[in-house]
């Protein structure tokens, strides 16, 4: 018997069981933000399979392992009395504990998140790109987009890189595994190039 494997289909039992209790729940406006119920708990999953990985041979592991049963043992009181304000507190009971997890995977096992490089680089490759016209005082206006191009061309080998060699922090497509604050970054980054690219054409 695997007691590792049996550890973690506990998780997902009880995981899903969650889901179907909360979901109906959700405000609409978590619905609207992608912030309901199930998008918090999925990555859970994701963290206990790495947790089913290391934790024979990391103590903190063990110790978050543990974290995790006391956490399920506790979410059915907030489930059966339908308290929003119960909820919430589990709910976040299960951001802090992501939170820990995340960092302690990134620094100890060199986990990152996905596409992480390549949402760095091209905004590296943006200011480089941006940093060669001034200093060049030319009037190539395609500094900046060849910089954002090579930039995420690089950050993109190494990505792959890191998938290759199963390094990447969770394997989900919610907000973690994409990363919540850094990918919402990007994309708040992205827009202020692209408006900022405009006025330069418009106004130059």
């Amino acid at each position: 018997m695997n007691v590792a494997s049996d550890w973690y289909d506990g998780v997902v039992k009880k995981v899903n069981g969650l889901k179907d209790s909360l979901s109906p729940m959700d405000s609409g406006w978590a619905k609207f933000v992608s912030n309901t119920s199930a998008t918090r708990l999925d990555p859970l999953l994701s963290a206990a399979k790495r947790i089913e990985q290391f934790s024979p041979d990391c103590t903190q592991c063990q110790i978050f392992r543990d974290d995790i049963d006391t956490m399920m043992k506790n979410a059915p009181d907030a489930v059966q009395q339908g308290d929003k304000a119960l909820v919430g507190s589990f709910l976040n009971n299960v951001d802090q504990i992501m939170n820990k997890m995340t960092r302690h995977f990134q620094k100890e096992h060199r986990l990152v998140r996905a596409w992480n490089y390549t949402s760095l680089f091209w905004i590296v490759g943006w200011i480089i790109g941006m940093s060669c016209k001034y200093v060049f005082r030319d009037h190539f206006y395609w500094w900046p987009f060849l910089g954002m191009g090579v930039g995420a061309a690089i950050g993109a080998f190494l990505d792959y890189r890191v998938k290759k060699e199963d390094r990447i922090l969770y394997k989900t497509a919610s907000s973690w595994g994409f990363s919540r604050n850094t990918s919402v970054l990007s994309w708040v980054v992205f827009a202020a190039i692209v408006i900022m690219m405009l006025l330069f054409f418009v106004f130059r």
